[in-house]
């Protein structure tokens, strides 16, 4: 007779995209600065993305350029900023009049969205 297993807790449950691969450039359809190592940018199964590479303004502060999801605790949270992240830079608005994001509005589409699904679970 086979033993029924426990349901793991949430905090330990894998959260894997079914829609991005772990190795899935996250600037992917951005344009980069010249020179850029491609084997250097960040992948969509990074928790820190930097985005210096696709920011062309001189004067961008440095923090502009950095998302770290690993401020989300909750897996299923970071998965899903993730990909709303990813898509926002990546996939065309559904929206014609409105462009991509700009890779300096990332943090703080994150920080909203993070304050968002706090908000939510409660």
């Amino acid at each position: 007779m086979t033993a029924i297993q426990p349901m793991p807790s949430p905090d330990t449950w894998g959260a894997v995209s079914r829609l991005r691969r772990d190795d899935e450039l996250v600037l992917a359809t951005q344009a980069l600065k010249p020179g850029t190592d491609e084997t250097s940018l960040s992948r969509f199964g990074d928790d820190r993305w930097d985005l210096a590479p696709a920011v062309f303004r001189e004067n961008a502060p440095h923090a502009l350029t950095v998302v770290d999801f690993a401020m989300l605790d909750d897996p299923m949270q970071r998965l899903t900023a993730k990909e709303f992240v990813w898509a926002r830079l990546n996939e065309p608005s559904p929206c014609p009049t409105r462009a991509r994001m700009a890779p300096t509005v990332a943090r703080a589409t994150l920080t909203d969205l993070s304050s968002f699904m706090q908000f939510v679970a409660r």
